[in-house]
Formats: C-alpha cells, structure tokens, sequence
C-alpha cells in the first residue's frame, strides 16, 4: 500500500522541478536526488507488500518488512509536507507584487524571511535524502527484491473453492451441467472455455464441480490442474503442466529445472498426441497467456478441452473460438438461500426477527458468494439475536483484516487492489475518504479524482474519458 504514497510523492517532485524555476540551485540538485531514491524504493516495495501480507498471516516472524514500508510511507509523506511548506512561502512572497515605498519595504522583509525559510527547506530536503539512502539499505538488507515491473502478489490457490460440497453450491447448477455436456460432446476439436469473472464470484467452485465430475472423469484419458496466478511465467506453467500430466499418465521426467522450452514441449506432445485430456488453468492473470499454451497443448481431434478462469475479459478474447461463460453475481433469492445455509444450517430456516438484517447484511455482499459464505459463517457462531447481527453488519468493513472467517474476502480484496493500474489503485484508496455507505455522486467523484491528479494527462482525451476506457 505504500507505493502509491511514493507515487504520489514522484509526482509531486517531478512536477516541482519542471514547473519551479526559482529553486536554490543546491536544493534542486537534492530534489533531483531525492526523486531517484524514491523511483529505486519503489521496485522494492512490490516485494514488500508481498512479505507484508505474509507477516500478517503469520507466514514469517518479526514484523520488520511491514515496519519498513510503515518508514517508506512516512517519508514519503514528510517529502509533501516540505513542499506544501516551499510552495505556500512562495505564494506568501508574491502576494504584495506592486510598486511603492511600503511595498518595497515589505518586499524586502519577506526577501529576508524567505532566505531563513529556504534555508531550513534545504536542510529538510538533506534530512530526507539521508533517511532515504538508510531506507533504501536496509530493504537490502532485508532481501528485498529488485522489481520493475508489475506487482507480485501472494497466490491463493482456492483449495477450499475447489473442493466445496454440492450443497453449498447455489445459483450455478445449471451452468455446471451446461459445461459438462459441452465438455464431453460436441466438436472432435480441441476447444477453449473461458470462465470469466470478478473476485469472489465462484469461478474455481465452478471449474471444480466440472473436473471432478464423474462423467468428465470417465470421458477422458487424463486430466490436469494448474493454479496459475499472476507471478507465473511460461516456464512455470509448462513445467507444472508436465508435472501434472506425468502424476496421471505415467510418464516420467529428469530434472525439469534444467529442460528448455523446446524440450517442455517436446515432452508434451510425447505425453499427449494419442490422449483425449482435460485441463484447467485456474486463476489466469497474464495477457500473453494464451501464447504460452498455445502450441504446447496439442491439437489430435481427440475432442480435448482447455478451461481456463480470469478475471480479466480481455484475456479470453485472445483467444480464437472461445466460448466465454461470464459469471454474474447471484440473485437476491439466491444469495439469501445460501446465505441461511451457512448461517443457519442444511435446513436454511431463518428466523423472522432476523430476516431484514439479514437482507441488509447481503446488500453489503453485494452476490459475492464468496463474500456470503464468509460471512454467513461467521454469524453461524454468534447469537441469533438481531442486537448481535447488526453489531457485525456496523462493524463488517473494519472486521475484513483482523477476522479469521473473511480472511479469504480480504485476499480477494488485496488481489484485486494490486491488480489494477497504478492510477486506479489511487481512485480505489480514494474511497477511503467517505463514511461507510456513503452515498457518492459519480460526476462529483471523478471530478475530484481529476483534482487529486490520479488521471494522467492525455492531448486526445478528455479525463473523464480516461476514466471510462480504463
């Protein structure tokens, strides 16, 4: 979370030294300075997030990386209190422009004032760069990692999605036996399903309920499941792809670690030209990935399928003779039917008392199903009394970090945060600012998000319609 502060604060440096003629040539050195430290920063702080998240977790012991950050974080936000301070005696000292003798002395006194504050500008300016340079070793220090470019995010895999029960699957069923008739019928061709969707939605339960099917499992010759995630790359996919289809078909392999792409697909073929397979990329990120796969996954009119889930629409329409199934968030009459089951049991029998704020408890889930059965079983275990529920409904937003039942909600949350652009992070963290349930007039919200300058500039578009297209 603290690159977009360093952001922010580049930006804000960048913009003083093409738009500030007037700085003290040793002060403008030092910005310059400081600009660089802070852009050599910033690549470590992908990896930071990443170890960050990790420590709240309990996956590492210690607390330093998410310490460091924290230090990151306030430096950056020192660095605009020192320019807000230089822009605002600049402001100060063009204000009584004129002629005349009482202007002339006044002029003189704030020329005076100006020096001394100039002076200690400087000095703060020099103050930071000696706290950056100490930063900036110490996340060596820490092996931090070089990043340039792209975020890399904690991978959940979903395991628990993958093997939910029938009876917690709610408002798919039919889809399920739609793509398991298209799975095991049709075209000889190998063929691609996309199944495409935002967060939460059950794109894994989804793919799951497929592969695990009976009559999937005794249609084709072998099967694979490759977690994808967005730090893989297409030597990661290939090598868990021949892994997974040596565990079911037999073959064996020496060290992948030292194949080439040539050899990897080499071995694939070998694996594969006479098998009728299934395989699913769950969780893809990457638009190029298509390209990965592509020739690796051989064509034998086998009547093969490839189903891949993203949340990203702009993947699978890459791909040629797709067939997209766009999952949509569940109907009120759904989400409430799962949404009893997890809070009240198989029986799924809500009491009157609690039926409005259980209503107002799903608004706030907005059809997620996984946001639903986070919270449905969190309520499992608390007093049925409407008192207690709309405790959770008034306090849910700041229970998403610190409760173990929506620790799930929240990866999905932070995958999705890292996700975005770096100018979309900035307009996302903006929502902050509001109470919750705040209602907000969109044309006013874009408008101070062009004020805020979280739109980049653009000669051919105006920036609402940056916003739009993005």
């Amino acid at each position: 979370m603290a690159e977009f502060t360093v952001n922010f604060a580049i930006e804000t440096l960048g913009s003083l030294l093409v738009q500030e003629t007037k700085l003290l040539r040793s002060v403008k050195k030092e910005v310059e300075s400081i600009k660089r430290e802070l852009e050599i920063i910033r690549s470590f702080l992908r990896d930071a997030d990443t170890r960050a998240i990790a420590e709240e977790e309990g996956e590492s012991n210690g607390g330093v990386v998410s310490t460091w950050a924290k230090q990151v974080r306030e430096e950056a936000y020192h660095i605009e209190d020192v320019i807000d301070e230089y822009i605002f005696n600049e402001a100060k000292h063009h204000e009584h422009d004129g002629k005349g003798l009482t202007v002339f002395l006044h002029k003189m006194c704030c020329f005076m004032n100006e020096i001394k504050v100039r002076h200690g500008i400087s000095s703060e300016i020099k103050d930071i760069k000696s706290s950056l340079v100490d930063i900036q070793r110490r996340a060596e220090h820490y092996n931090l990692r070089h990043i340039d470019q792209g975020d890399v995010v904690p991978h959940d895999s979903q395991v628990g999605s993958f093997f939910i029960q029938d009876a917690e699957v709610v408002g798919i069923e039919s889809t399920i036996d739609q793509l398991i008739g298209l799975a095991v019928s049709g075209t000889s061709n190998r063929s691609v399903v996309g199944l495409v969707g935002k967060g939460g939605l059950g794109k894994t339960t989804l793919a799951g309920k497929i592969y695990k099917n009976d009559t999937v499992k005794k249609h084709f010759d072998c099967q694979a499941w490759i977690t994808v995630g967005k730090e893989c790359t297409k030597m990661d996919i290939l090598r868990k792809t021949i892994q997974e289809f040596d565990r079911v078909t037999g073959f064996t392999h020496g060290e992948m670690d030292k194949m080439e792409e040539n050899d990897m697909l080499t071995a694939l073929d070998r694996q594969l030209k006479d098998k009728c397979y299934i395989v699913v990329f769950d969780d893809v990120w990457k638009t190029d990935f298509w390209g990965y796969i592509e020739y690796a996954l051989i064509e034998n009119n086998k009547g093969s399928r490839i189903i891949l889930t993203t949340r990203n629409r702009g993947i699978v329409d890459l791909i040629p003779f797709v067939n997209v199934h766009r999952l949509q968030p569940l109907p009120s009459d759904k989400a409430f039917e799962l949404f009893c089951r997890k809070a009240f049991g198989p029986q799924g029998c809500c009491s009157p008392n609690l039926e409005k704020i259980s209503h107002d408890i799903l608004k706030k889930c907005g059809g997620l199903p996984l946001a639903i059965v986070a919270v449905g079983g969190l309520l499992s275990n608390k007093n049925k009394v409407a008192f207690e529920w709309k405790k959770l409904l008034d306090n849910l937003g700041s229970q998403l970090g610190s409760n173990s039942h929506l620790k799930d909600c929240n990866k999905v949350l932070l995958e999705g945060y890292y996700g975005l652009p770096h100018h979309l992070k900035s307009c996302l963290l903006y929502f902050g600012f509001f109470p919750e349930s705040y209602s907000i007039n969109c044309a006013r919200l874009i408008r101070l998000w062009i004020a805020e300058g979280f739109v980049p500039y653009s000669k051919r578009r105006t920036s609402e319609q940056l916003l739009k297209n993005s």
